[in-house]
């Protein structure tokens, strides 16, 4: 199998670098973020082109015999895993103007949904959010989630647009064995007002959010609890 087509300079690849030797897999971008994160993706749609490079855009081969000396093995899914689990995944210009864009309209949007005009206590018009991300030479980061971004952004845009959002305090209690990836996510999207580890090993986190982002929270911390979180709303 090879759908690497002849466009190579479009190519999108995960890298590693192993005993300083370039090993490289082509890949489809989304359905490579989607496996890494755990989804049900199969690696045959993830992998373009069913061969590991030492340069992909040449199309150059790594032999059998150099993969199993670095990797131990020459087999192709388990070398795909190691690549994508360990090294760096390279994504050309188009994809991230792309991802840039996707992510900006999603801020834009969530700020519009979730925050007012203090003065009229009515939601900015897109357009003015817009204008003020464009005022404030605001840089949307492709690699993070535009829920990871809102707050920076906001403050950002607070000096040109007055904001006011509408905010939740929420206690999450999340067993022992989902804290860990639990609590980044929680990290990753809000500040924690105050955490206690109780006495059967779960996490207890307080957090404030606005209603979008407390939504969202939510909804990744069910996932992987697998639906065993409890939440409940302060006042």
């Amino acid at each position: 199998m090879d759908r690497q087509g002849d466009k190579k300079e479009h190519i999108n690849i995960a890298r590693l670098v192993r005993n300083g030797r370039h090993f490289e897999i082509v890949i489809d971008p989304d359905k490579a973020a989607s496996y890494i994160k755990g989804e049900s993706v199969e690696l045959d749609d993830v992998l373009l082109a069913w061969k590991v490079f030492s340069d992909a855009k040449k199309g150059m081969v790594v032999s059998d015999h150099e993969l199993k000396e670095v990797f131990s093995t020459s087999d192709i899914n388990k070398i795909a895993e190691i690549i994508l689990h360990k090294g760096e995944v390279q994504l050309n210009a188009d994809y991230r103007r792309k991802e840039r864009e996707e992510k900006r309209r999603r801020i834009v949007e969530m700020i519009h949904e979730n925050a007012i005009d203090p003065g009229t206590n009515a939601p900015h018009p897109a357009s003015r959010i817009e204008a003020a991300l464009e005022e404030a030479r605001v840089i949307i980061d492709e690699r993070k989630s535009a829920d990871e971004q809102l707050n920076d952004v906001v403050k950002r845009i607070r000096a040109i647009l007055p904001l006011r959002f509408e905010t939740k305090k929420l206690t999450l209690i999340i067993p022992a064995s989902f804290s860990g990836k639990a609590y980044g996510i929680i990290k990753g999207l809000t500040e924690t007002k105050s955490e206690e580890w109780l006495n059967d090993g779960s996490l207890r986190v307080k957090v404030e959010a606005t209603s979008g982002i407390s939504q969202e929270l939510i909804d990744r911390l069910n996932e992987v609890t697998h639906g065993d979180l409890e939440v409940k709303e302060d006042k």
